[in-house]
């Protein structure tokens, strides 16, 4: 009668095995310890923050540039930076994402149904092409850095370009290394050092186009308020002395009252930081914008844009 033993696996094929699985690519020798490496160089949340208040000071700064005012004049908040920061991030991280999942998925689709000839025969045309496609991304980035001024129009392609230029080179050579150096010992500091590198310019890339998309909404943003202006409340503007503001803005002499001058046919766009900052209601590029002191001297009243102000105070 045959009897049935389990067989143990020795020790040092399972320790064998764990080191192959690790492996160059893995999370000892690869991305993950890249990863690590990074964290303990700058503060996921500390970087984080930081981000997002340049993101917001790009907004900030192209909104009231449109206007021809400069955003430090507002006296805007950490918290204001960060709050506008979120108007520029939602596309991009929606984009990331996408792109992100899209590609697993494709990988995942054509590794189920493809055999390993195919895949090889598909692999020795995708990864030349690829190659090819990651040069050009990355020249492009390149000259965009040397001579931004013509691609300002492309709205964070430069930064798309370098970011994915960069994938795409290190794939090709992760691809090629793990077929020349088969069955051999990886070396981690090589490719920590590589996983890094490709994390800092894949990051300077996505940094750069998220930068470029939120000047551009700050851009939109404003010239989207421009054409709100008529439905906007109309501000009436009271001052206990007259104000240096061009004659397209009505002005009222008052007698009974404390305040001597009022304005009308204006629009408030954003009161911040003790400052009150106003437009014409029928504000066009090039005309003034005012930036006021927010003080005792001024008092302001809304009224709708159809209801009539009398020609008395």
């Amino acid at each position: 009668m045959n009897t049935l033993r389990a067989h143990r696996v020795p020790r040092p094929l399972l320790e064998a095995g764990h080191r192959a699985g690790k492996g160059d690519a893995g999370g000892d020798f690869g991305p993950v310890r890249a990863l690590r490496l990074l964290g303990s160089v700058i503060a996921p949340t500390t970087l984080l923050a930081a981000l997002l208040y340049f993101f917001g000071q790009q907004q900030a700064h192209h909104f009231f540039n449109y206007f021809g005012v400069h955003h430090s004049l507002m006296g805007l908040t950490t918290e204001d930076y960060l709050l506008r920061s979120t108007d520029g991030i939602y596309v991009p991280l929606t984009g990331v994402a996408t792109v992100t999942l899209l590609g697993l998925w494709a990988y995942r689709f054509l590794r189920a149904r493809l055999s390993d000839a195919a895949l090889r025969a598909l692999l020795r045309v995708a990864v030349p092409t690829a190659a090819l496609v990651g040069v050009a991304l990355v020249g492009f980035a390149l000259v965009a850095v040397l001579d931004p001024v013509p691609f300002r129009a492309l709205v964070g392609l430069p930064g798309v370009s370098l970011a994915a230029g960069v994938l795409l080179l290190v794939s090709v050579s992760r691809l090629r290394a793990a077929a020349a150096t088969r069955g051999t010992k990886p070396r981690p500091l090589g490719a920590v050092a590589e996983w890094t590198a490709t994390f800092v310019l894949v990051s300077l890339g996505l940094f750069w186009a998220v930068g470029d998309y939120s000047a551009a909404v700050g851009r939109d943003r404003a010239y989207v308020f421009t054409t709100l202006l008529p439905s906007l409340p109309n501000t009436v503007l009271y001052s206990a002395e007259g104000l240096a503001l061009p004659p397209s803005v009505r002005r009222v002499q008052c007698t009974a009252s404390i305040y001597k001058v009022r304005y009308d046919g204006l629009r408030l766009v954003v009161q911040s930081g003790g400052q009150l900052f106003l437009l014409p209601a029928e504000w066009t590029p090039g005309v003034p914008a005012f930036v006021l002191p927010r003080t005792d001297a001024l008092r302001m009243e809304f009224v709708d844009p159809g209801s009539p102000i009398p020609d008395t105070c």
